[in-house]
C-alpha cells in the first residue's frame, strides 16, 4: 500500500472521484467527449495531487499540491452543477454528491492546514 493511501483525504478524494465517474456515466452521449471528459478529469485530479505532493517528500511542495487539489474540487463542483442546470443530471442524483464533495473539500483543507503548520514551526 502507497503511504499516500494512509490519508484520509486521500481516501475521501478517491472516493468522490469514484463517485464523479457515475456521475460522468449519466451525461448523454454528446457530452462524452466534452463535460464528461472533463468531470472525469477533475475528479481523477483530486486524490492524484493529493498523492503527488505527499510523495515529493517537502512541506512546501506538498501544500502547493494540496491546493491544486482543492482547485480540482471546486472545478469538480462547478461542473458537476453544469450538468445538473443543463438537465443532463436530475436534483435528487446529486444529492449523496454534494456532501460527498463537501466533505471530501473540509477534510483536503484540515490536511492544508496541518501541512502549513509544520511549515512553520520548521521556519
Amino acid at each position: 500500500m502507497p503511504d499516500f493511501e494512509k490519508l484520509a483525504a486521500w481516501r475521501h478524494a478517491h472516493r468522490l472521484a469514484l463517485s464523479a465517474y457515475g456521475l460522468s456515466k449519466l451525461l448523454p452521449p454528446e457530452e462524452r467527449f466534452a463535460l464528461a471528459d472533463q468531470i472525469r478529469r477533475s475528479a481523477a485530479s483530486v486524490p492524484a495531487n493529493i498523492a503527488e505532493g505527499y510523495s515529493r517528500c517537502s512541506d512546501t511542495e506538498f501544500s502547493y499540491f494540496i491546493r491544486v487539489a482543492l482547485g480540482s474540487a471546486a472545478e469538480l463542483q462547478s461542473l458537476a452543477l453544469l450538468a445538473r442546470d443543463l438537465g443532463y443530471v436530475e436534483h435528487d442524483r446529486l444529492a449523496g454528491f454534494w456532501p460527498q464533495a463537501a466533505q471530501t473539500i473540509r477534510m483536503i483543507r484540515g490536511l492544508h492546514r496541518r501541512v502549513q503548520e509544520d511549515i512553520e514551526v520548521h521556519r
